[in-house]
């Protein structure tokens, strides 16, 4: 059966001017018919003339019924396609219908979705920009508080160069708490620091390698230092943390004890001098050891204060230092890195050749702690090694 379509007033206006009639042909029509067709010379088919010469009326009257039957045949079939052809037409317009709506449908649809993927994102931004504010406040107070206690710190210098600068005759706990406090975070980027010297595979003893490097805005000096000690893990850590304490600089040597951690954890203040004696700096140091199963690491903050003729100048110092047992039995690498950013103050950054030999002051004194370092580690070692073989 084929479905039933809406009722459309159009289609039933067409349907009835197509309704066919019964078509009948008066007997005076089909006998002048018949008469025509006699006058043209053709005569109608199965027309018999009769005796008398007079037309048959039964002939006439099967070939109207014949024409009847034809015409209506037609008339049918043209009613039977029109038919078709409305369908059709009704079908294509409610598909087309149809395709609106889904149309319709897929754009509020994908508007929809348009949004919210927009509204995800700006979220996503938002998020990330208020995680980024809070680090920055974060940073900022921080900051904030370091530069508060470096303004102590220089207001606290002297005018005399002689004597010892009152910043390392009081301790300075504000400088130790905020050196303190950054050094966990230090110790998070010891595997990115080491990890651009991977390549560098051959230790090599007592050699250290500066280089002048920018990261940024900011140009520091970095050295690097690689060493294979021929004793064992345990007893290398052991030593090395007696020396890093620093006893070969005892010029203007404080402790300070008010530490957290302080069996890990070790600050001081001393002053060392220029090649040519001729100016000094201060050193405000401090280190805390993290120790692990496979590896022990050792990092520090250090401030370089210049006196004298170096007033005005000072020196961010950050280093690591990983200790960890070589693949040849028996044997340790201490990898050892540096990083000195120069901070010249004031008049003082207008005094270009002066910066310089600061500088250079502050870099010979750390390749030279960590020189003094290797080979007293390399001397107590061999000292303990000769013990326990006349031991046995």
């Amino acid at each position: 059966m084929e479905p039933a379509l809406p009722f459309d007033p159009e289609r039933a206006m067409i349907d009835f001017a197509l309704t066919p009639l019964p078509v009948t042909l008066p007997l005076g029509k089909a006998a002048n018919y018949g008469s025509h067709a006699q006058c043209e010379g053709d005569q109608p088919r199965n027309a018999t003339p009769s005796p008398t010469g007079a037309p048959d009326v039964d002939a006439i009257q099967g070939d109207s019924k014949d024409f009847e039957k034809k015409e209506l045949r037609r008339l049918k079939d043209r009613i039977r396609r029109r038919k078709v052809i409305i369908r059709r037409n009704c079908e294509v317009q409610a598909l087309r219908s149809q395709i609106d709506e889904l149309s319709e449908q897929i754009q509020r649809k994908t508007g929809a979705e348009m949004n919210s993927s927009v509204w995800k994102a700006t979220a996503g931004r938002q998020v990330k920009a208020l995680q980024e504010r809070r680090l920055l406040r974060e940073e900022v107070r921080k900051r904030a508080g370091w530069i508060r206690g470096m303004r102590n710190l220089v207001h606290g210098q002297p005018q005399q160069a002689e004597a010892l600068p009152a910043s390392v005759q009081a301790e300075h706990p504000l400088l130790f708490q905020l050196y303190i406090r950054e050094l966990d975070a230090v110790s998070k980027q010891t595997n990115d620091i080491f990890r651009a010297f991977a390549m560098d595979s051959s230790p090599q003893s007592s050699m250290i390698k500066t280089t002048r490097e920018k990261q940024g805005d900011t140009e520091f000096f970095q050295s690097y230092g690689k060493q294979l000690m021929p004793f064992e893990y345990r007893q290398t850590c052991h030593f090395l943390w007696q020396l890093v304490a620093l006893a070969h600089r005892q010029e203007g040597r404080q402790l300070h004890r008010q530490v957290e951690d302080p069996a890990n954890t070790v600050a001081i203040t001393f002053r060392y001098c220029d090649q040519d004696q001729t100016a000094s700096v201060t050193e405000h140091y401090v280190i805390r050891r993290y120790t692990a199963s496979y590896r022990t690491v050792l990092v520090w903050r250090a401030l370089h204060e210049g006196e004298g003729v170096f007033r005005g100048m000072h020196s961010d110092e950050t280093g690591w230092c990983v200790i960890h047992a070589a693949t040849l039995d028996a044997c340790t690498v201490v990898e050892t890195c540096t990083r000195v950013v120069p901070m010249p103050l004031g008049s003082a950054a207008s005094h270009v050749s002066k910066v310089d030999q600061f500088t250079s002051t502050v870099l010979k004194s750390a390749e030279e702690d960590i020189l003094q370092i290797s080979m007293k580690l390399d001397k107590v070692l061999l000292e303990e090694a000769s013990e326990l073989f006349k031991g046995m």
